[in-house]
């Protein structure tokens, strides 16, 4: 599963919400169609969502934390190819992450890629249509 064209510049430090909601909204359906479990994302996810919780990225150790999931990630794609994309989206979403700010919107980034998976698998699961725009 190779990432087509992703840039982390523009979902991290540019502040375009409708970007971030069609990029997470593409890899969501994408990683549901690899058939990924939720449970594999929310395994990566919880990280990020503790450091979010403390509401205070600037720390040594929260930062820490957020840039050791770039070694996490390439352990758990290389054990699980299905999680390439994700290892490969993420890592580039880490590195383009330097303030609270750019955390924010990759924690947001994350929180709409996990949303995206469980309703796709959800919906493939039950048969019911798979298209989520409205426009």
């Amino acid at each position: 599963m190779a990432v087509l064209t992703f840039d982390a510049a523009i979902i991290i430090q540019e502040d375009n919400p409708d970007i971030l909601i069609q990029e997470a909204e593409q890899i969501g359906a994408r990683l549901a169609g690899a058939k990924l479990a939720n449970s594999q994302l929310r395994n990566i996810y919880s990280t990020v969502k503790q450091v979010q919780t403390t509401g205070r990225f600037a720390e040594a150790a929260n930062k820490r934390k957020i840039k050791l999931l770039i070694p996490k990630l390439q352990y758990l794609s290389a054990r699980e190819p299905r999680l390439t994309e994700l290892s490969q989206v993420l890592t580039a979403c880490i590195r383009a992450v330097s303030d609270e700010t750019h955390f924010t919107r990759f924690a947001e980034f994350f929180e709409a890629i996990v949303a995206y998976h469980y309703a796709v698998s959800k919906e493939r699961a039950s048969g019911a249509p798979q298209s989520r725009r409205t426009n």
